[in-house]
């Protein structure tokens, strides 16, 4: 587990997970600005903003069903006004969060061979834990950046 709320799970023998990751050009807070300023100014379509963020999640060849919830999330994200009318689906899985940029980090994820079993954090230290080949480099106390960095060597075979 990375946090006291839930864990990551990787699929084994996912090819070239550590490519696909490094697809993404930037953190996904930087696209949950980037979505904000864009429904805000009310500037981009939703197919445009929908293409900038396939485009900078490395998401080409996307399957017609993963097209069709991600642009689904992002009209729903880009829909003006106060109160929540999204879709109900889309409220259940995705809350209050930015349902475009999330849509977009489980698509990435999903290729990756990347499971999270809870998408709730805190800021609550916790002891890691690992199962598998490499486990001994995550057991203990860590700084949360550092195991993205180890994930990475060990995926990437560095490690």
């Amino acid at each position: 587990a990375d946090h006291e709320t839930g864990g990551l799970e990787l699929m084994p023998k996912t090819p070239g997970m550590a490519e696909i990751i490094d697809a993404q050009e930037f953190r996904g807070q930087k696209y949950i600005k980037d979505v904000s300023a864009w429904k805000k100014k009310g500037s981009v379509t939703t197919e445009t903003a929908y293409g900038r963020l396939v485009e900078r999640f490395g998401l080409s060849d996307l399957s017609p069903e993963s097209a069709g919830h991600i642009r689904k999330a992002v009209e729903q994200t880009l829909v003006d006004g106060q109160e929540d009318d999204r879709d109900p689906e889309i409220q259940e899985m995705y809350g209050k969060r930015n349902a475009a940029v999330i849509s977009c980090q489980h698509a990435l994820a999903d290729r990756a061979g990347a499971r999270w079993t809870s998408y709730k954090h805190t800021g609550v230290p916790v002891p890691t834990t690992a199962v598998g080949p490499g486990a001994d480099l995550f057991g203990g106390e860590h700084d949360n950046t550092d195991i993205g960095k180890r994930l990475k060597q060990l995926i990437s075979g560095q490690i």
